[in-house]
């Protein structure tokens, strides 16, 4: 098995990409990849694992962070400020500089990632493909110079996968640290009804007739027709949960996302006189809707959030027979109290050389994020 790279995963034909992210989440697919590699903050590579026939049986992205624009979306994939400044303080701030350049395996955005390997394979052989694309990403590392390695946010199973294969199959790469580190939360659409108590039933259909008797109207439309009205909306969200992110940034952000991701886009809107005063981004992939992001403006609707972001992503995944609606991370009591359960995510780490002792101690222990979910 050799393993080759290309830059851009435009270089791909979608349909070699589609049959290795059988079944997996937006955020491995194809335009979702092509728009991450946007980024002027990231070198992407993409590693490709082929037979001696050339056959592509498995695919690794990665993404080399030598720092930038400091966009709160960015933050949320190193690892030091992930495990262990929330412990540690100032007191991990020491080993910063060690920790760029970063090589990022698996994904740079989205809140979900791994190792791309092809269905059909048996496990034997699935399992010494995951290790040689590792392998690849080791030596990947070391040409380009990068201080340390992770890949964040892999699905429990996954995670563990990848693990079992490394110390089989990859003895001269080092072992990763591996701790829980996030959680999403799905709601599945056929059985949510069902399973949601009586009370919450009621209290789900009080937040909806609020919302609908506050005057504003409902639409579903394309990014590309709202986003230049939605990026203020999403800058002001952020804002309010403590980033910097400014209206023009968000506006970008959602820009770059319809040039890619436009034909999968589908956006809750609420309207007042005219103006958007609220909306939610969705994707729609394979059986999942998955909701993206949102902004509101201070006069929307009441309990927007939950019938712009839950209520109208159900009913829409409804008609659609999807299985899923997949809210994200963060927020999760909310998320839970109306139908949504949780799936663990999960970091493995190589620190640079040099990171202090109660540095290395933090990253194997649950992330911020992870013990919230299950608090």
């Amino acid at each position: 098995m050799r393993v080759r790279s290309v830059r851009s995963v435009t270089e791909l034909e979608p349909a070699l990409w589609a049959r290795l992210s059988a079944d997996r989440t937006v955020y491995l697919g194809h335009p979702w990849l092509a728009w991450a590699e946007r980024s002027e903050d990231y070198e992407s590579r993409y590693l490709l694992a082929e037979e001696r026939d050339g056959t592509v049986v498995g695919a690794l992205p990665c993404y080399l962070w030598r720092g930038g624009s400091g966009v709160s979306m960015n933050q949320a994939y190193h690892p030091l400020d992930l495990l262990a400044v929330p412990r540690l303080g100032a007191g991990a701030e020491a080993d910063r500089p060690l920790w760029m350049p970063l090589l990022l395996l698996g994904s740079r955005a989205g809140y979900h990632g791994g190792a791309l390997v092809g269905p059909a394979l048996p496990g034997p052989r699935r399992s010494r493909v995951i290790a040689r694309l590792f392998e690849a990403a080791g030596e990947l590392a070391q040409s380009v110079g990068a201080a340390a390695m992770a890949m964040l946010y892999a699905p429990q199973a996954h995670a563990e996968e990848c693990l079992a294969a490394l110390a089989e199959h990859a003895p001269g790469l080092p072992t990763p640290s591996y701790a829980p580190l996030s959680a999403e939360a799905v709601i599945p659409v056929a059985t949510v009804e069902a399973e949601r108590s009586a009370r919450r039933r009621r209290e789900w259909q009080r937040e909806a007739r609020a919302f609908a008797a506050s005057g504003g109207s409902v639409h579903r439309a394309r990014l590309s027709t709202c986003y230049r009205e939605a990026g203020p909306l999403l800058g002001r969200l952020q804002r309010r949960y403590g980033e910097d992110d400014t209206d023009e940034a968000m506006t970008a952000y959602l820009e770059q996302q319809a040039g890619c991701l436009d034909d999968w886009s589908e956006v809750m809107l609420e309207r007042r006189d005219g103006r958007l005063t609220g909306f939610a981004l969705c994707y729609a992939w394979g059986d999942t809707l998955h909701v993206r992001a949102a902004g509101f403006a201070q006069d929307a609707g009441p309990y927007a959030y939950f019938n712009l972001a839950v209520y109208q992503p159900l009913a829409l995944a409804a008609e659609r027979g999807l299985d899923w609606v997949d809210l994200g991370t963060g927020a999760y009591r909310g998320k839970l109290l109306r139908g949504a359960r949780l799936r663990s995510t999960h970091a493995l780490v190589w620190p640079p050389p040099g990171s202090s002792p109660a540095v290395l101690a933090t990253l194997s222990l649950p992330g911020e994020d992870y013990l919230d979910a299950i608090a």
